[in-house]
């Protein structure tokens, strides 16, 4: 563990131009290791590198050049996660939209971004082909077998964009965040450093990625080697929360308060009495910066 500690300080004190070049040093270094896991499937991060790279290349087919906001339609899960690295990659920006949220709502997030490019999947294709247009066309990820998984070249300053996050918009209209690349990796190094996260860590992503947090969660884990398993709390429902973070032995999990209480009370006093779960950081609402 040391020698994994030492090595991954000597690469956070290095200039990481942006997010994708840092994850390409991860996957060179651990291709085999587990990297996504949900309740369909599991990728390593070769195999997430190599679906992300395809998804990269569909997107600069479609939109060739960078610096342009692609609005990701996807539900929590590994092709969300895949999509937003496929973004990065290709040097464009990406902003999450919850299929869950009203068409009218998704349209207004369109709007204010600017979006060019919408990608989804064949599950979400009847809304997203309510949001397409000949000037925002749609990239279906389940359509894409015959690009190439091969890394794309993108040229990324530290100072490019890289994610705008809105608000619910639940009180007027939604109000964009930027982010740029270098903004996000000295959040995730200096937590990095500060709670010395390693490959051996599990962390949970329990948020839509339309939502901020869920980007602490996805950059503390997927630029340090270690595991990230996305639950869709929406779906399986919340008492499911507590078995599912012990099963899976999550060392790291984020979630508000309310959600919290009722996972402590489940696993504490009704079904887990005797068991210890493998938690060793709980966030409770807010982000990780």
């Amino acid at each position: 563990m040391n020698n994994f500690f030492a090595e991954n300080y000597a690469m956070l004190a290095d200039a990481e131009t942006s997010i994708p070049r840092r994850f390409e040093k991860i996957v060179r270094r651990d291709p085999g290791r587990l990297a996504l896991k949900d309740s369909e499937c599991s990728l390593t991060y070769g195999e997430l590198q190599r679906a992300a790279n395809r998804i990269a290349h569909a997107i600069a087919a479609s939109r060739p050049g960078g610096g342009q906001v692609v609005a990701l339609l996807f539900e929590l899960g590994i092709d969300a996660i895949a999509a937003v690295l496929a973004v990065l990659k290709s040097g464009n920006i990406y902003v999450a939209l919850d299929p869950s949220v009203p068409v009218k709502q998704l349209k207004a997030i369109l709007g204010d971004s600017q979006a060019r490019l919408i990608v989804s999947a064949n599950r979400h294709r009847g809304i997203a082909e309510q949001l397409t247009s000949l000037d925002r066309p749609l990239v279906n990820i389940d359509l894409i077998d015959d690009y190439s998984d091969a890394d794309i070249a993108s040229a990324i300053s530290p100072n490019d964009l890289a994610v705008l996050t809105y608000t619910s918009g639940s009180t007027g209209t939604p109000k964009g965040v930027a982010h740029t690349h270098a903004n996000l990796l000295s959040k995730w190094s200096a937590y990095t450093q500060h709670k010395q996260i390693s490959p051996n860590d599990r962390v949970s992503l329990l948020h839509s990625l339309s939502f901020a947090a869920s980007h602490g969660n996805f950059l503390i884990a997927l630029l340090n080697g270690a595991a990230l398993l996305p639950f869709d709390i929406k779906a399986a429902g919340i008492l499911l929360l507590a078995a599912w973070l012990d099963d899976e032995r999550i060392s790291i999990t984020h979630h508000s308060h309310a959600v919290l209480n009722t996972v402590l009370d489940y696993a504490f006093e009704r079904r887990l009495p005797d068991r210890r779960l493998d938690i060793r950081e709980i966030f409770a609402a807010g982000t990780l910066d």
